[in-house]
């Protein structure tokens, strides 16, 4: 008894509603917002607690939990996402479902927890803002409608919402080169991720069209490509007798990061080193000098994944055509003429 009544004020704190409010949601009594019941289910899914399953048809049903589209990014932190969020919010909400953030990466091993969350709260679909295995991604949607937003995965059943990476990262190189640099260089994840790959063969189609060699060690693969990660290799780099006059970074995030390790390292932004991220984070426009960026419509990109995933509801028989959105470059002083 002790416990469980740690386990619900725990819960409750989490979640920002009262104890009462949690045992109302358990024992399914009482009014209370969809709202405030997805944010209290996903606490108790957190905390281990496991819920009864929905009863079938033939036995006593329970009330029916409002429908729920989750969305699972990889890092709840990272502030690529938050327009993207706010896009599929705005577009669920419209057709009347409540949005949830789900917090996990989805692995073989734990992808069953989510569907029974999912069943549970009588979600009506899922959409996952990174690229999951195709072997998880395929398991899922056949329990669920399942939308890929941010990338493409490699099962042609699974429908998604992305950008061309490729032809984005191309023309942030070939804005280097016109602006004159020709010793080039790209940080990049050293993953396998289709997203990376994407934009490093864009990257290098550029350079090779205009007959620039980039060294091996100029293609820098972080393990981590955060902000001290990123900041951390290009500090080394800058360390170097020989450094690049060009560099593309493929997010915004280590695209800063080496903004900040050149003047730290007493190099020049954009007089002696021109730099490119990719995003268009709200941080990029405040830099000093400003960086130079790619911009993915990212608030379209979650709209239109929001849209989709209604489609896949409402028209279950029918897969809808995938979308892919161009990108902008945005030139700021990061790369400026010299």
């Amino acid at each position: 008894m002790i416990d469980r009544s740690i386990r619900i004020r725990d819960i409750a704190r989490r979640a920002g509603v009262s104890p009462a409010t949690v045992s109302r949601v358990l024992n399914k009594t009482g009014n209370v917002s969809a709202w405030t019941t997805a944010a209290v289910l996903k606490e108790v899914e957190q905390a281990g607690i496991v819920l009864p399953a929905p009863q079938s048809d033939g036995g006593e049903k329970r009330e029916a939990f409002p429908t729920v589209i989750i969305a699972v990014p990889d890092n709840n932190n990272n502030p690529f996402y938050s327009e993207i969020i706010a896009g599929i919010s705005d577009s669920v909400q419209s057709k009347g479902y409540v949005p949830m953030v789900y917090t996990s990466h989805l692995r073989l091993y734990n992808y069953k927890k989510l569907l029974e969350y999912a069943a549970f709260i009588r979600a009506v679909g899922i959409i996952s803002l990174y690229r999951i295995d195709d072997a998880v991604s395929d398991e899922i949607s056949k329990s669920i409608p399942f939308v890929q937003c941010c990338s493409q995965p490699e099962s042609p059943s699974i429908p998604y919402v992305c950008v061309n990476d490729k032809a984005a990262a191309k023309v942030a190189a070939q804005h280097l080169i016109q602006m004159g640099c020709d010793r080039l260089a790209v940080f990049a994840h050293s993953g396998v991720s289709k997203i990376t790959a994407n934009r490093v063969a864009g990257f290098m189609e550029a350079a090779d069209e205009a007959k620039i060699q980039v060294p091996p060690n100029w293609l820098l693969r972080i393990p981590h490509i955060n902000y001290k990660a990123a900041y951390s290799a290009a500090k080394q780099l800058f360390n170097r007798d020989r450094i690049p006059n060009g560099i593309f970074a493929i997010t915004d995030v280590a695209a800063i990061a080496v903004l900040n390790a050149a003047q730290d390292s007493h190099i020049r932004v954009p007089n002696d080193v021109m730099i490119v991220g990719f995003d268009n984070l709200e941080m990029s426009e405040i830099t000093r000098p400003s960086l130079t960026t790619i911009n993915q419509p990212r608030y379209e990109i979650g709209f239109a994944a929001g849209e989709m995933m209604y489609d896949c509801v409402t028209n279950p028989d029918t897969k809808p055509n995938n979308i892919v959105f161009n990108c902008e470059l945005i030139v700021r002083g990061s790369t400026s003429a010299k």
